[in-house]
């Protein structure tokens, strides 16, 4: 059974989306993060990886469209 979550206020106001400027903001802020990571030296050395060797990403993408409709599937069915 999954919690009712109605009562709390975990996205915000509606109506969504975001006011312009806030969205400005966000994604402003995501260009700021990929900028100062992209080529950077510490990349597939102390911070993460290039390229998954492992096969974790396929079996990741594999699964996705069964838990998708799981998790996507009405209560109780």
């Amino acid at each position: 059974m999954r919690e009712d979550l109605t009562a709390h206020e975990l996205i915000g106001e509606w109506p969504l989306p975001p006011p312009i400027d806030r969205w400005r903001a966000v994604v402003a802020a995501h260009a700021r993060f990929h900028a100062a990571w992209w080529d950077h030296e510490c990349l597939g050395v102390s911070v993460g990886a290039f390229g998954d060797e492992s096969g974790v990403f396929d079996r990741h993408l594999t699964a996705a469209p069964e838990e998708l409709a799981v998790a996507s599937a009405p209560e109780g069915s």
